[in-house]
């Protein structure tokens, strides 16, 4: 049990990169394409 609970927060915080990662790439892809040119 002690093992499972050391790898599940990093795993936790995985899983909030990989939702966060995603949810910024559909913002980009939501923006007309002069808008993220500019940002970019």
């Amino acid at each position: 049990m002690d093992k499972i609970q050391e790898i599940n927060p990093s795993f936790i915080r995985f899983q909030d990169k990989i939702d966060h990662f995603t949810e910024t790439k559909n913002q980009w892809e939501n923006l007309p394409i002069s808008d993220s040119r500019i940002l970019l």
